[in-house]
């Protein structure tokens, strides 16, 4: 599990590089990043606040809902901010069931088990998944 942990703190870092935030990362963490090889694609001509939402988005759904959530502080984050990041309410690509499938089994290997059904259409933007009387063979019914 560490190894798993350790891959993903990778590739958090490498979007976060790719998006031309490896500035603070180098802040944070001195001397973990060669700024100099760091610039691969060139997103300066987008606004910082719409490189937060496309890092976001690229590193996946639970990423895509702190976005969200984060869209909706109006008194902690600046208007231009908001603006963007409320773009992740409505306007997220969608994830193939098929590639979500290999996630599943690797996190909850009994979840076919555990659910009668899954709707391989999502809910809503960055919609993880839901639990209903009707397709929930234990655990709680969720809204």
């Amino acid at each position: 599990m560490a190894s798993v942990s350790i891959r993903r703190y990778g590739q958090i870092f490498d979007v976060l590089v790719k998006y031309g935030f490896s500035y603070y990362l180098n802040e944070l963490f001195p001397g973990f990043i060669n700024t100099k090889k760091a610039a691969q694609d060139d997103f300066s001509s987008y606004s910082m606040y719409a490189r937060i939402r496309m890092a976001l988005e690229e590193l996946g759904p639970t990423f895509v809902k702190f976005g969200q959530l984060m869209s909706t502080r109006t008194e902690l984050f600046p208007p231009e901010m908001i603006e963007e990041l409320s773009k992740l309410q409505d306007r997220v690509g969608v994830v193939p069931f098929d590639e979500v499938i290999p996630t599943l089994d690797e996190y909850i290997p009994d979840w076919r088990d555990v659910f009668t059904s899954v709707d391989p259409q999502p809910l809503a933007a960055a919609s993880i998944s839901r639990c209903t009387a009707l397709s929930c063979r234990t655990g709680p019914n969720l809204p």
